[in-house]
């Protein structure tokens, strides 16, 4: 899992690479999801692939003028696509 895990870091540092939101955002808030996920039953072999990709596609709506480019849909996509990749 860590290897995908890294991966996915990866991926998203790739994309998120002129933005506010970017892999320091990224890791501030997978840091925090894992203090707050320490005390609830959660599956983390699904939280983490989900906070690591939760902007994948910020910058995609940063540099949309048109405003029709929608970060969280997108995102979605994309993550799904990622995370078909890696199996």
């Amino acid at each position: 899992m860590q290897a995908q895990l890294q991966k996915i870091r990866q991926r998203v540092e790739s994309e998120l690479n002129c933005s506010a939101h970017n892999l320091d955002h990224v890791d501030r808030v997978f840091h925090l999801a894992m203090t707050i996920a320490s005390d609830l039953p959660l599956d983390l072999d699904i939280l983490k692939p989900s906070v690591l990709l939760h902007d994948i596609a910020r910058v995609h709506e940063d540099n949309d003028n048109s405003g029709k480019t929608d970060h969280a849909l997108l995102g979605a996509d994309m993550a799904r696509d990622i995370l078909l990749e890696l199996d």
